[in-house]
């Protein structure tokens, strides 16, 4: 009974990750000629999905842990806090040793200019353009 119970309690963890791949990556909009091609899109969103969820969930329980608990070097915070000045004229304070709660505030600015605004679109609007950000920027640094 107590395994059930405690299934039953992630249940909402399930749904958010559905809610990801209707809402953020438009799922069930997708129209292929072959189903493996569609098999192969929905595993792909299935892995961002999941990305996105950990963020969330690392967020409530360790936000004061180091970005490279996600698998970020802070780096990538560095040149994302460096688009928001250079580009989009945001003024910031720098963060020398950025933590999750940190990165997830920077996503939030990313995404609507507003540290407050982290509601779920916000916070997948900000992770694909900030995953944009930090692929192009390796993409030109190499080193």
């Amino acid at each position: 009974a107590l395994q059930i119970i405690r299934f039953y309690t992630l249940r909402w963890r399930v749904e958010d990750f559905h809610v990801v791949l209707k809402q953020g990556c438009a799922v069930e909009k997708l129209q292929f000629k072959y189903k493996h091609a569609l098999q192969n899109l929905v595993v792909l969103y299935s892995i961002v999905s999941v990305q996105h969820l950990r963020l969330r969930y690392l967020h409530e329980v360790k936000p004061d842990a180091p970005i490279e608990v996600l698998g970020l070097p802070t780096k990538a915070y560095s040149v994302a806090e460096q688009y928001l000045v250079k580009i989009r004229k945001i003024k910031l304070k720098t963060v020398p040793e950025p933590t999750i709660a940190d990165f997830f505030k920077l996503i939030a600015l990313i995404a609507t200019g507003k540290v407050k605004n982290t509601g779920f679109r916000a916070l997948w609007v900000g992770l694909t353009k900030f995953n944009l950000i930090w692929d192009t920027y390796c993409a030109f640094n190499d080193s």
